[in-house]
């Protein structure tokens, strides 16, 4: 079972909580070191360029999910046009 995750962050001088599952806290922290970056600057680079409608830690988990999305496309990882959901049934699971 997934479980939620409250951690203390600090985005230039103030300091929120941000409330993610441990699959998306490990997801950022590989942008993380994939791109070496802390994950401070990350977070004030998507606090700089998110959409005002949106909270910091909705965008977090849209970029999140973008970036390995796009990842997965530029590896051939993607399997669009494949029809057999087996991949996403076994997702639900894993995450579950």
């Amino acid at each position: 079972m997934t479980r939620l995750t409250n951690r203390v962050i600090s985005i230039y001088d103030r300091k929120t909580s941000m409330r993610l599952a441990l699959e998306e806290w490990m997801a950022f922290d590989d942008i993380c070191k994939r791109e070496r970056l802390k994950r401070k600057k990350l977070l004030e680079l998507i606090e700089d360029h998110k959409a005002p409608n949106l909270g910091l830690t909705c965008f977090v988990r849209l970029f999140t999910v973008a970036y390995m999305h796009k990842l997965a496309k530029m590896a051939g990882l993607s399997r669009c046009a494949n029809n057999d959901n087996k991949d996403v049934y076994q997702t639900f699971h894993e995450i579950s």
